[in-house]
Order: structure tokens, then sequence, then C-alpha cells
């Protein structure tokens, strides 16, 4: 009898381990499985790409990070995605040895690897040791890339609300692609539970920052109005190209501090990121706008980017 249920243990043992060992060798990014990771210099099985434990970027998140659209088989933008990388990581006081036709080679090579089309990518650098808790002998910093084949299809306007959290414009972390990233995550969550697709973040003053994973831009009377650096938010490499987009189609565009009313009063709303481009929003806590706009649409057309289906109109809702 008791050799039955050693036995029987065992079993149960060897299959968690297993299933364990299965979980190593690959990650997952929305469905999409991930076997290979650029690490350090070389590519190698996710399973392989150990951490340690002591390291300062899992202990205290004390790292920085990008994400690339990848498109066709070519990742976007890797020269403006590194020149902020290297900016964030020297704020946080973090060595980062490799350039940006470094992150090309890893790029291109992951590419290549899983035959990737159109897809986004990762670049994440973390301090290696720092802090009480520390290893002596690691390395000054410890770098990894990502990338990930994602079906591409229209995406539809977005829903959105307001944040009940709230970003401190006067954080060493404002401004910064961190990997401390936990506030952004609870945001969206939050705003997800109560059934919305992204939530628009306030600062201490009650100035719109940006939402919890893309800069946010608003249309007044055919104008282009986008928060300030200021206010806390990130300086988007989109939201940047927009500016410059609005430059050559003759759109004024105004970077400012703005209220949620400033939003409530749009004609019209979009979010950017370098994964999801020029999203436009179609609501936001009951203020209806067309999805796309005007404004929205010409900077889409521009872009070249598959535009959303138009969401149904019927007027602003006060």
């Amino acid at each position: 009898m008791e050799g039955a249920r050693a036995a029987r243990s065992a079993r149960r043992i060897s299959a968690l381990l297993a299933a364990c060992a299965a979980a190593v060798r690959c990650a997952k990014l929305s469905g999409i499985v991930i076997t290979k990771v650029w690490h350090n210099g070389s590519i190698r099985a996710i399973g392989d790409a150990g951490v340690s434990p002591l390291s300062a970027g899992l202990l205290y998140g004390w790292g920085v990070f990008t994400t690339l659209g990848i498109v066709g088989g070519s990742p976007r933008h890797v020269d403006r995605h590194v020149a902020r990388l290297a900016a964030h990581a020297e704020r946080l006081g973090i060595p980062l040895e490799y350039d940006a036709a470094a992150f090309e080679a890893a790029l291109a090579d992951l590419i290549a690897a899983d035959s990737i089309g159109d897809g986004r990518a990762r670049i994440t650098v973390v301090r290696g040791s720092a802090g009480p808790w520390r290893d002596e002998l690691a390395s000054p910093s410890d770098v990894w890339v990502l990338a990930a084949s994602i079906e591409s299809a229209p995406r539809s306007p977005l829903n959105l609300t307001l944040s009940p959290h709230r970003v401190n414009s006067a954080s060493p972390l404002v401004g910064v692609k961190s990997t401390a990233y936990v506030a952004q995550l609870l945001a969206f969550e939050e705003a997800r539970q109560r059934g919305f697709d992204e939530a628009v973040m306030l600062n201490e003053r009650g100035e719109v920052v940006e939402c919890s994973s893309s800069n946010i831009f608003w249309v007044r009377g055919g104008e282009l109005w986008t928060p300030a650096l200021g206010t806390g938010c990130l300086a988007g490499i989109t939201r940047a190209l927009v500016l410059e987009a609005a430059s050559r189609l003759r759109i004024r565009a105004y970077e400012s501090a703005a209220t949620a009313r400033d939003l409530y009063d749009a004609d019209e709303v979009f979010c950017t990121s370098s994964v999801r481009g020029i999203q436009p929003v179609s609501e936001l806590n009951m203020h209806r706008y067309p999805a796309p706009g005007p404004v929205s649409g010409r900077l889409v057309a521009w872009f070249g980017e598959e535009p959303a289906p138009p969401a149904p109109f019927s007027g602003k809702r006060r």
C-alpha cells in the first residue's frame, strides 16, 4: 500500500517537473509562442536566458525597455528606439554596451530564425547589481531582445475611461520607459475589469498624461493637441512621428497641459504607440467621437496604415 502511494506521488512529481520544464522552454505573448531570445550578444533558447535572483532588474525593477513594430520582416524606427533606450538607461545609471547596429543585427537574426513577417519586438536592459541585495560578480547590465509574429488585422476603435490611479509628475521615473511597470498594468487591468479597452491617466494636478500603454491625442476645430512632456507623459516614438506628420500635412499641433474636460469637448480622439500605430477612440466615459475622424483619418492615410472600421457615431452624450 505504502509502495503504491509512493509510486503515485512520484508520478505526480514527475509530471509536475515535466510541465515546469516545458513552461521554461517557451513563453507566450498574446497566444504567440516565443522560443528564442537574444541575450547579451547571442541567441539562445528562452529557457537558457537565466536571470540571477540578485539581479537589480528582478529585485527592484531597475531597467528600461522599448517595444518596436515589425512590418514585412523589418523592425520599425530602430535608431529612434535605441536612442531613447540609451538616454533612459543613462538616466537610470544602467550601462549599455550595444549600439543601434548591434540591435539591428540581433533583431534581424531573431526575425530570420522565426520567419517573422508582421509582429513586435522588445528590447530590455536591466542593471546587474545594486541595492542591499547584490551580486558583486554580476555583469554591469543584462540585455534581452524578444521578437514574435502577430497576425495583422484591422483594429477596432477604443473605448476609454479615466483611471483612478494618478501619475506623479515629480517622480524620478517620470517619462522613462521603465520595467517598473506595475502602475500602468494596474491602471490597464482596472479599466478592463470595468469593460473598457484602455485607461486615460491623469497626474497629481489633474492634467491628462497618457493612456496606460500609449500616448493620447485629441482634435478640436481641426487643430491637434497632445499632453506636453511636462505633464509626465512618455516621449513616444509614434507620438513624435505624428507631430512631424502633422507639420508636413499643415495640421496645427500643440503640446499642452489639459484636463479631462478638454478630451470630453474634443471632436476626435486617438491613441498612438509603436505596436498599435494610430488607433481611433470611439468613446470616453460616455462621450462619443467619430472613429476615425477627419484629422486622424488623414494621419492614418499618411502612415499607410489599415484604418480601423468606423464606429457608429450619434454625437456626444453629455
